[in-house]
């Protein structure tokens, strides 16, 4: 099994036993599910974040791992923002998230564009190559989080 699917069924595992356990409603279900995914999204990219500020070393099959995770997740995001899942209180998304999804959509299949990216790339162990890609893939984070995540 690779590390993405690794990752993947570790992530569900976790979301559903949790959800099961508590019988929380299917907004909470929603919130919880994509907590996880950016804990494992975060996760990922912070340890390629790490090499890039050269604070920790370049190990290119590690960091293609990290990368391969980061762009099998990302797409994965957009259904834990399903109709009705905001919660005041329980998730840092804002409501601007459902009253502008369009534009959240839009943001998200830009994420998923650079994180592809990021996957292939990474691929080729070419640090020089693969340091723009993660900063510009950081800025779309950014970007998103700016406006749709509560600081």
């Amino acid at each position: 099994m690779n590390a993405s699917r690794t990752a993947l069924l570790i992530l569900s595992l976790a979301a559903s036993s949790l959800a099961i356990a508590r019988e929380d409603s299917p907004a909470e279900q929603a919130i919880e599910y994509r907590h996880a995914l950016y804990d494992v999204l975060s996760w990922n990219f912070g340890a390629m974040t790490r090499v890039i500020k050269g604070q920790a070393p370049f190990d290119k099959e590690a960091f293609a791992t990290h990368a391969a995770r980061v762009a099998y997740l990302a797409p994965m995001l957009s259904e834990g923002f399903p109709p009705g899942s905001y919660i005041a209180g329980k998730t840092d998304a804002k409501p601007l998230v459902w009253e502008q999804r369009a534009e959240f959509d839009a943001l998200l299949k830009k994420l998923n564009t650079k994180t592809g990216e990021l996957g292939e790339i990474a691929k080729s162990g070419d640090i020089g190559k693969i340091t723009p890609v993660l900063q510009e893939t950081g800025q779309v984070c950014k970007e998103c989080h700016k406006k749709f995540k509560k600081d």
